[in-house]
């Protein structure tokens, strides 16, 4: 089974107000954008969102979108990681569902093509470990983890993810060329917003 992680409890200090609900030109909200493009990739999507979040929990339940709480979301984004992990496995385990591949997105994303999910989890049922995709030579999102590191995912803290864990597996890691520059793009200003020319 491949399982979505999408994150969502970030309190988008930078952009000035909460970006995810932000509309795009279609009227789409930033974050159902972002969980719409990665679905079709996954069996079951989650959306990590932060305590007292009322209104994404009632724009979530509208839309049939399953997500958790996670109480730790302010002290980094790898303790959203860590906690949503916990909570998803124990959740699909308690199922009867195991040896679940995960791909790790952010919910500021929304131009990510669903066709580069698709090719993450094409290359993780290809036997590959740890995969992301690279738009010419950058590293971008998102990032799809083989079942064997559910457990380290539940070990993450601190603001930076699982950016450094990553780095630390460089021999684990493929890297997908792909021509969509969705992958390099979050929106963390309004003016990322703003038609590129």
């Amino acid at each position: 089974m491949r399982i979505g992680i999408l994150l969502a409890a970030g309190r988008s200090t930078r952009f000035g107000r909460d970006k995810r609900f932000e509309c795009l030109p279609d009227d789409t909200p930033i974050v159902l954008a972002s969980a719409m493009n990665l679905k079709p990739a996954v069996d079951r999507l989650f959306i990590a969102i932060h305590e007292d979040d009322h209104a994404l929990e009632s724009l979530l339940t509208q839309a049939e979108i399953e997500f958790f709480v996670c109480p730790e979301s302010l002290q980094g984004l790898g303790n959203s990681i860590s906690e949503a992990s916990k909570l998803i496995l124990d959740k699909i385990q308690a199922e009867g569902v195991t040896g679940c591949q995960c791909i790790l997105a952010l919910a500021d994303m929304p131009f990510i093509h669903p066709s580069s999910y698709l090719r993450i989890v094409d290359a993780l049922n290809q036997g590959a470990s740890i995969v992301r995709p690279e738009y010419h030579g950058f590293k971008g999102h998102p990032v799809g983890f083989s079942a064997e590191w559910w457990p380290h995912l539940m070990m993450l803290k601190g603001e930076f993810g699982a950016r450094d864990f990553i780095a630390q597996q460089e021999d684990q890691l493929t890297l997908i060329a792909c021509d969509d520059p969705g992958v390099m793009m979050d929106v963390d200003y309004p003016d990322d917003l703003l038609p590129k020319r």
